[in-house]
């Protein structure tokens, strides 16, 4: 079931940036799939995020990645943003967050829930 998640996980980026104009994004992103799939398991798994949307919570449409970078050259990639749209029994909401690349890795400077509909913004970097 996981090696499914990932593939139709990889398989959504993949059609989102190939269907986008943004095809320096999109080699970068495929070479870092697991931005999206840590966010969408942070959210999935938030007590917060839980109590707010309701199970099933499922990812609805695709994952927006935008890159930050110092010069036109994909190798000087510094961070970017994600986002993407998550649906609950009860209520929807967008994940939306800023990583950084920390030499070779990649961190979340911020990773956040807001529900649809309410002022409600859920952290998903603390820990619940």
């Amino acid at each position: 079931m996981f090696i499914l998640l990932v593939i139709g996980t990889v398989f959504l980026a993949y059609r989102s940036f190939t269907s986008s104009d943004m095809g320096k994004a999109m080699k970068a992103a495929m070479q870092h799939p697991a931005f999206f799939l840590e966010a969408e398991m942070r959210a999935k798994t938030n007590s917060a995020v839980i109590e707010a949307l309701s199970t099933p919570i499922e990812h609805s449409g695709s994952y927006e990645w935008t890159l930050n970078s110092e010069s036109s050259n994909q190798s000087n990639v510094t961070g970017g943003t994600i986002q993407f749209q998550l649906v609950g029994t009860k209520a929807s909401g967008m994940v939306s967050g800023e990583v950084t690349k920390v030499g070779t890795n990649w961190e979340f400077k911020t990773l956040i829930l807001k529900v649809d509909g309410s002022v409600q913004q859920i952290d998903l970097l603390k820990e619940k």
